[in-house]
């Protein structure tokens, strides 16, 4: 019985041992695996995480070589050589899109312009491009065409040969110019210059009919051309963080416009037409130096969102309280106490208007030239700045009334609305 015992046990150390030598032996293999592995495609030196792709330059993964400011690396398809290839391979095969974005390039290779009649699009963003050749409009089918993030300080005068763009970027570049050739491009859609060193806008960009997206924020803007009313297609405006004193008077016409950001700029006022932008629904204006708003806001009756923080404002025109917003904010104006409200109430006492107020009404009724020598010099500076009534958006000047009341705007606002009108009469309601 012992002996049967001892041979048992025998038999399972053996069986213990052999076990242990097998998981030995695949451990060992394992590491010899992993080291012959690793001479192959040796660990990122950036990241230390993966391996690095073999014969790349800098020993890194795709990732960390294309995050290196000075990378040449042909393995990973940047630095200029290695775009070089790329574009005669584009020429070769006839590529109807390009991508060259992320590829440390100072210099443009001057063969995209030969890639053919048949690309469509064409990517040279996030680079450090300082200009594109003279000739790109030879790639007339192009659409889209993206150049931001690079360090350009012009545009050659021939992307206006680019007929069927749609869709050009240009943001967070140097540009200090825009060149007139750009309203030859009919069939834009899409034009973005934001975060640029603009100072102006030429006036052919009015010729951009079919243009429905405007990106002009973050540039040195004092003032946007009368033309830019004739992009009656436009739903998008970006303007915000320029030195914008004020908008077109015309700007009313843009009444697709859907979207208009002019936050962050020096805003003294805007023209009464821009209550006519009736598809507005997104309506930036923080961050100025506005007093009042035009008095038919309330016109904008599909407006949910509306930002007036950080400006002048004593008070709002009565009409913002037919708006329906979703979104409202107002902090940090100079609206009136209740007090100071009913203080600026008033109506004036002589029942019909004076002479020279009637006469200043007619010439502004009747767009009659007005500014000339011939005038009396008190009736000219009347003239130059009528006040508007709430109700009829008739002129006035030293005769009328007013009525300010406080009313819950949006949620949390309870704010100071002003009815100016042209009229003596006021009724409880507000009206005349």
């Amino acid at each position: 019985m012992e002996v049967l015992l001892c041979g048992v046990q025998g038999t399972r150390s053996h069986a213990l041992r052999e076990e242990l030598r097998r998981r030995q032996i695949a451990e060992e293999s394992r590491l010899l695996t992993a080291k012959l592995s690793s001479l192959a495609n040796p660990i990122c030196s950036g990241c230390r995480t993966v391996y690095s792709k073999k014969n790349c330059s800098y020993n890194c993964c795709a990732r960390c070589c294309r995050s290196q400011t000075k990378s040449v690396c042909l393995a990973h398809g940047t630095g200029y050589m290695a775009a070089v290839e790329s574009v005669e391979g584009a020429v070769q095969y006839k590529y109807t899109e390009f991508d060259l974005s992320y590829g440390h390039l100072k210099d443009c290779p001057p063969r995209v312009t030969s890639i053919g009649k048949q690309l469509v699009s064409l990517n040279l963003s996030n680079n450090r491009l300082s200009s594109v050749p003279e000739d790109l409009g030879a790639l007339s089918s192009l659409r889209e065409l993206f150049l931001q993030y690079n360090t350009l300080t012009h545009l050659p005068d021939s992307i206006g040969d680019l007929h069927h763009l749609t869709e050009l970027d240009v943001k967070n570049n140097q540009l200090e110019e825009i060149p007139a050739s750009i309203g030859r491009l009919r069939k834009l859609v899409v034009l973005n210059v934001t975060n640029n060193c603009l100072p102006s806008l030429p006036t052919s960009i009015g010729r951009l009919a079919g243009l429905e997206e405007l990106g002009l924020h973050s540039n040195q803007l004092t003032e946007l051309p009368d033309e830019i009313c004739n992009l009656t297609s436009l739903k998008v405006m970006y303007g915000g963080e320029n030195r914008l004193k004020g908008l077109p008077v015309r700007f009313g016409r843009l009444t697709q416009l859907q979207e208009l950001d002019v936050s962050g700029c020096e805003l003294e006022t805007l023209p009464q037409s821009l209550s006519r932008c009736v598809s507005l629904i997104r309506l930036w204006l923080s961050n100025n130096r506005l007093q009042t708003l035009p008095v038919h806001i309330g016109d904008l009756q599909q407006l949910k969102e509306l930002h007036v923080r950080n400006n002048r404002l004593c008070y709002l025109p009565a009409s913002v309280d037919t708006l329906h917003l979703y979104t409202f904010t107002a902090q940090n104006n100079r609206f009136v106490d209740e007090v100071t409200a009913s203080e600026m109430c008033y109506a004036p006492t002589e029942g019909v208007a004076p002479l020279m107020e009637l006469a200043a009404r007619a010439a502004l009724d009747s767009n009659l030239e007005w500014d000339t020598p011939s005038l009396p010099t008190s009736l000219r500076e009347m003239l130059s700045s009528p006040g508007r009534c709430s109700v009829c958006e008739g002129p006035f000047f030293n005769y009328n009334s007013s009525v300010v009341t406080f009313k819950t705007v949006g949620v949390f606002y309870r704010l100071p609305l002003c009815l100016s009108l042209c009229t003596p009469r006021i009724e409880h309601s507000g009206q005349p």
